[in-house]
């Protein structure tokens, strides 16, 4: 519903009275009256306006005068007929009654654009440092207070909130042992030092563990760092389900992502979750986690994430970097071994070191043709970047604030997704529900012939492809790594008149989502009314040795290279850049023939 303004603007007093020997229009009660004065001065012209004024009905003298009493400084008279800055009118009514008077009276019509509004901040302060104390207690109370003063009540009053850092860290084996009786099945772990400073905590939930039995067996993991009182990391483990949406498995605090924090988590990992058939690690390149996580699962393949890949080569390698960039996504994301030498080939021309570099990593880590295992459509780690972003104002909370908040997160993403999964009609998640509809559009064109029951050539154009529906292949390779019919597959399916549900992964059905979040989360009990046994309440956990350094700690990371960088729009109808169809004022090329 459109929005009118209840306060006029202009440059300066404006007097929009009609005529100075015009019948005063303020107490005229009936339309007829309006056609009178209508017919006696603009008979000649608009031969239908005075009907229109007639259906606005506007009030009587007596009515206006009585609101006028009650309401003093605010127009209400629906006549109005003088408009001046910073004028105040009692309802939308009024001034679009007053507006559409004039409109006529002057033969003229005006438009109502979206009405926009300007707020005005109170407090502009991102961040209400000490100074700010100090002004405004000096503004509000006649206090002046030193810059130590305002700064140890600021930090009291972040404590009232927040909570006692120190005190945080002492109840933990009280919120874990609560954590373990709500959510029986869970793997939790509290590790100190021999002095009963805290190192690490690991938390990884019932439904979680459940869960990930029916998702694809891929981990993908990244650290962020922590604002608290104490420095810290917190570590996260994800996957996606069957729906697409994320999953958080297990997240963890530690001191910092070194090698002893991270082989510590996969550790923990190892005995919650186990290890799967075509399991894999996705991450960053970062050296301990690569380190940590191939001591610790061995024979499981560990990936990078191409886009971190990328950021190393453009920063080591300035050459071409707009075509690098599309060659390496080429290379990285395509299904064919003939697609990825002929771009490497190019690269090679480009700058023979990235060819190098690429080849030391290893083409199995970035490749998705390479690959040891089916890795399927997660070629980043942006899904636990996403995790990360989440938890961007959470990370100054508290140890056990922070844990608590996690706890939440994925309560709260289990309940919505089982409540998405739970009305589903469709045989997929939605996710691949779309990506399978797309392709049923793109095979509506190809042709298919029969080379025997289970091998068959489809025609794109001029190009071939040869479907097995026995083997699950393509030539294309899509069907067998996205494991989810191409649109070659589907072009047979439909000649063959057979559903497409058995040849797509059971990693993506429907069925497996709501076993993913078979087991309801139900919520943490208040804090008053845990009952801890005597033996946890005993248990000290001191807080981690080192405390933040001075200096306000950042709010982001660091971005990387060409992180910032905007892409650009290509015009469909013309091909040009920075304007879409909707805006292009070029020729379309078949309307030159």
């Amino acid at each position: 519903m459109a929005k009118y303004p209840l306060c006029v603007t202009t440059t300066e007093p404006v007097n929009l009275e009609t005529n100075s020997t015009l019948i005063p229009l303020l107490c005229l009660d009936t339309s007829e009256d309006m056609r009178v004065i209508h017919n006696s001065y603009f008979s000649n012209t608009f031969n239908g306006i005075g009907e229109a004024i007639g259906l606005i009905g506007f009030g009587s003298c007596e009515e206006v005068d009585e609101l006028e009493e009650l309401a003093p400084g605010i127009i209400v008279n629906p006549n109005h007929s003088l408009f001046e800055k910073d004028q105040v009118y009692k309802n939308k009514y009024v001034l679009t009654s007053a507006l559409k008077r004039h409109s006529i009276l002057k033969h003229f019509q005006f438009k109502t654009t979206r009405s926009s509004s300007i707020s005005k901040c109170v407090e502009p302060y991102v961040i209400y440092t000490p100074k700010d104390i100090q002004r405004d207690m000096l503004a509000e109370y006649g206090v002046r207070l030193t810059y130590m003063q305002a700064w140890r009540a600021k930090e009291a009053a972040l404590e009232l909130v927040r909570g006692d850092p120190i005190q945080s860290y002492a109840k933990l084996p009280s919120y874990f042992h609560i954590l373990e009786a709500t959510y029986p099945g869970s793997h939790i772990r509290l590790h100190k030092s021999e002095d009963d400073h805290f190192l690490y905590a690991f938390v990884a939930l019932f439904t979680s563990i459940k869960g990930w039995e029916y998702c694809r067996p891929i981990v993908v993991v990244d650290g962020t760092f922590l604002k608290g009182a104490y420095k810290g990391t917190l570590l996260t483990a994800n996957t996606l389900d069957a729906a697409g949406s994320i999953l958080p498995l297990a997240y963890a605090i530690v001191d910092s992502e070194n090698d002893a924090s991270w082989r510590w988590f996969f550790e923990q990992f190892r005995d919650a979750f186990g290890q799967r058939l075509e399991m894999c690690i996705v991450s960053d390149r970062h050296a301990s986690i690569i380190k940590a996580a191939s001591r610790v699962y061995d024979e499981v393949p560990h990936f990078a994430c191409m886009w971190h890949l990328l950021q190393n080569i453009m920063k080591n390698f300035r050459k071409s970097q707009q075509r690098v960039t599309e060659l390496f996504y080429s290379m990285a994301k395509t299904y064919t071994m003939t697609e990825f030498n002929q771009c490497m080939t190019i690269v090679e021309k480009i700058d023979k070191r990235i060819k190098d570099y690429l080849m030391n990593i290893g083409y199995n880590k970035w490749s998705r043709v390479h690959a040891e295992v089916n890795r399927t459509w997660m070629m980043t780690s942006n899904i636990a970047e996403s995790v990360n972003s989440r938890t961007r104002h959470a990370k100054v909370l508290t140890v056990l604030h922070l844990l608590e908040f996690m706890r939440q997160l994925v309560q709260k993403w289990n309940n919505n997704n089982r409540s998405k999964a739970t009305f589903s009609g469709f045989h997929l998640g939605k996710k691949y529900e779309n990506i399978l509809r797309r392709n049923k559009t793109a095979s509506e064109k190809l042709r298919v012939i029969e080379t025997n029951k289970y091998v068959y050539t489809v025609l794109d154009g001029i190009t071939q492809f040869t479907v097995c529906l026995h083997q699950r292949t393509c030539t294309c390779g899509r069907f067998q790594l996205d494991e989810l019919p191409c649109p070659h597959a589907l072009a047979v399916l439909t000649i063959k008149h057979t559903c497409y549900e058995k040849y797509c992964s059971d990693y993506y059905t429907r069925k497996n989502l709501l076993l993913t979040y078979q087991f309801q989360m139900d919520p943490l009990p208040d804090e008053s009314t845990w009952n801890t046994p005597t033996h946890v309440l005993e248990e000290v956990v001191l807080p981690p040795h080192g405390k933040r350094p001075p200096a306000r700690p950042k709010n982001k990371r660091h971005t990387q290279l060409r992180e910032d960088e905007k892409a650009k729009i290509t015009c469909s109808n013309c091909g040009q850049q920075n304007h879409n169809r909707k805006t292009c004022k070029n020729v379309r090329p078949y309307d030159q023939e």
